[in-house]
């Protein structure tokens, strides 16, 4: 995927945010079903973590 479509895809998805500690996590719903979250370190901005769900039909 390259960084243009991966961008567009982040834009379009449905995103909720949350604040949780020292840790702002980042909740993305895509068009397709998929769900991505990230989580992120307040302190450095760095990501900790990306978790995907699928639908597997």
């Amino acid at each position: 995927m390259s960084y243009v479509s991966w961008i567009a895809l982040i834009k379009s998805a449905e995103k909720t945010s949350a604040v949780q500690g020292n840790t702002r996590k980042v909740h993305y719903r895509f068009l397709d079903g998929r769900e991505m979250v990230e989580e992120y370190s307040m302190d450095t901005g760095v990501i900790l973590r990306r978790a995907w769900k699928t639908n597997r039909n």
